[in-house]
């Protein structure tokens, strides 16, 4: 974010100052443009990275959750028989 806040101040103080140093100013800001832009492509790529691991985290925390809700369940049922209820979540388990 430095870096874009950089690169925008660059270009406003470009903006007003290119009149009068015609060619190299307008290089130098058709330069920051193209960095600007390459950091906002940047940062709208580490979004979609960030966002597609914060929804695969919340699906393993959500598989997590049943599989937990699952074996309570079990367990309040068939709790008073140990045997009973470590087959069934063997066998919900995959085991």
């Amino acid at each position: 974010m430095e870096k874009i806040e950089k690169i925008d101040k660059e270009i406003a103080m470009l903006t007003k100052c290119a009149p009068n140093f015609k060619s190299s100013a307008a290089d130098q800001l058709a330069l920051l443009l193209d960095q600007q832009r390459n950091l906002y492509q940047e940062l709208s790529e580490l979004n979609q990275k960030t966002s597609k691991k914060v929804q695969n985290i919340a699906g393993e925390a959500k598989d997590k959750i049943k599989k937990i809700t699952r074996q309570k369940i079990i367990l309040s049922r068939y709790g008073h028989d140990s045997h009973s209820a470590g087959i069934l979540l063997d066998f919900k388990d995959g085991k």
